[in-house]
């Protein structure tokens, strides 16, 4: 242990550094109470911004250790497809739909939000054959058979999503994973 001697007192290197820590921090503290002052909207956005630094989900579910690394963002098909064959490894067909909700809510998915519910996403319309003859493509969601996992922070970002459908008796008839990526 290194020992440093100030003023006659002897200080441990563990000394010097939480001292250190203080004092950014309080400097720390002075500038955001010093923009608080002249400009309150800006500093709530840097209280934000650091916030979500801190408090930033960073790693994913526990179904999907080792599926991710931190350079899948740009290869989204493979993870994807190894994500699928872990779900379908995991509840395969005839699963009942509840132990796959609640396993899956245990490890952080969320259903998705009310601003998604119904939402209707289509591609520009476009000419095919016969001439005259248009073709919309259109993806519907369906929020009770959706569920997504959300990591990262404000930079990078990813996400899974996990989708199903089940017959009559409730009962998985297929299930699909997707993965998302995005960094700016």
């Amino acid at each position: 242990m290194v020992r440093f001697f100030e003023r006659g007192y002897v200080r441990t290197e563990g000394d010097l550094k939480r001292r250190i820590a203080l004092w950014v921090l309080a400097i720390a503290a002075t500038g955001v109470a010093a923009l608080w002052l002249f400009r309150p909207e800006e500093t709530r956005l840097v209280i934000f911004m650091v916030w979500s630094l801190v408090s930033a989900n960073r790693h994913p579910p526990q179904i999907a250790e080792g599926l991710v690394a931190d350079d899948d963002w740009r290869d989204r098909s493979s993870v994807s497809l190894k994500f699928t064959a872990r779900l379908q490894q995991t509840f395969p067909v005839g699963t009942i739909e509840s132990v796959l909700t609640s396993q899956l809510a245990g490890e952080g998915f969320k259903s998705l939000s009310e601003p998604a519910l119904s939402k209707v996403d289509c591609q520009p319309r476009i000419q095919i054959e016969p001439i005259g003859t248009i073709s919309e493509t259109c993806t519907y969601t369906y929020p009770g058979k959706v569920l997504l996992y959300y990591w990262g922070g404000p930079i990078c970002s990813r996400s899974l999503s996990v989708s199903w459908s089940t017959d009559a008796g409730g009962k998985i008839t297929r299930i699909a994973g997707q993965y998302y990526g995005t960094c700016l």
